[in-house]
């Protein structure tokens, strides 16, 4: 026998029906989580890391002499995003009275479902907006007011940029990330900075040949080609790349798909990704009398947004 609005009323579990949304929520299309620090599962966080400018280079002293002071001063502030988002639907009472043959879990649980892979590509797409605004200041600025990968001015009248020139994923463009991040990076004070590239992030459409670049014996020494007849020729000189035991992350939500970002180690630790408020459902039994509907509201909330750009080299793709 079908159901009637009492009896669905009485039958219907929140536990039982946000069960199966969490699970299928709770996947990703990319792997963000390699990405982003300090993932708690509260809902109440607190964004550590407040950038100060400590101090520039100590300078000489005669004898007699004061001693140079500095003030230590907070920089300034940087954008954090704070988002909800939110999904629901209507329950015709025709379905309803026709689930003689579909049982209330199975209803249920394909419903959830429903709203949780829709939340999963939501939340994929967002962790994605960090890379797709690296290099637009009005859409993600830092405490310069530049975008996340850009030509920084420095408080000791230098300036210092976190990018290398555009082109294409390639051997020799890995290495220039790399040496950028080690040999070229400096404070807010213009002091160097030494870091160590440890995850690359890209678009999957070039798997097959960061994969070979990363792992092949020996080093390349022509122009990696996609396809076509000239295929990764290489020398037999040691692949120098496979020493620095680079992780890759795949983003299939990257906007700009020869975009290319190296992250070092403290990198992680300013990008922030967290959940605000955990998913809730809502259900709206007694409403939409006229046109004979049920309602059923789920929502969550997130922030997202960079503290330093220090660690981090970007890439845009040649179009």
């Amino acid at each position: 026998m079908p159901m009637t609005t009492a009896q669905w009323s009485n039958t219907i579990s929140l536990t039982e029906f946000e069960k199966p949304m969490r699970e299928e929520a709770s996947k990703k299309l990319w792997a963000y989580d390699e990405v982003f620090g300090d993932q708690s599962k509260t809902t109440e966080h607190e964004i550590k890391g407040y950038i100060w400018t400590a101090f520039g280079l100590p300078s000489p002293r005669d004898y007699g002499e004061d001693i140079r002071t500095e003030e230590m001063q907070e920089v300034g502030d940087w954008t954090i995003t704070d988002t909800e988002i939110a999904l629901g639907a209507d329950i015709d009472d025709k379905l309803l009275e026709d689930m003689r043959h579909i049982g209330r879990k199975q209803f249920l649980n394909q419903m959830a479902s429903g709203f949780g892979e829709s939340y999963a590509q939501a939340k994929s797409l967002y962790a994605a907006l960090i890379f797709n605004r690296a290099f637009v200041s009005t859409n993600q600025a830092m405490w310069d007011a530049g975008a996340l990968c850009d030509d920084r001015p420095l408080l000791d009248g230098t300036t210092w940029a976190n990018y290398i020139a555009a082109g294409t994923p390639s051997f020799s463009r890995i290495w220039d990330m790399l040496d950028k991040i080690k040999l070229d990076q400096r404070t807010q004070k213009g002091l160097k900075q030494r870091g160590v590239g440890t995850r690359l992030v890209l678009h999957d459409i070039h798997a097959r040949d960061i994969n070979r670049i990363l792992g092949q014996q020996y080093e390349f020494d022509g122009t990696i080609a996609t396809g076509g007849t000239t295929d990764y020729v290489s020398s037999k000189n040691t692949n120098s790349l496979r020493g620095k035991n680079l992780k890759v992350t795949f983003c299939q939500e990257l906007t700009d798909q020869n975009a290319m970002f190296l992250m070092g180690r403290r990198a992680s630790k300013n990008f922030h990704f967290k959940p605000r408020k955990k998913m809730t459902t809502q259900w709206q039994l007694d409403g939409g009398k006229r046109n004979r509907t049920r309602s059923v509201f789920t929502h969550c909330r997130f922030l997202l947004g960079v503290t330093h750009f220090i660690d981090f080299i970007g890439a845009q793709g040649s179009s």
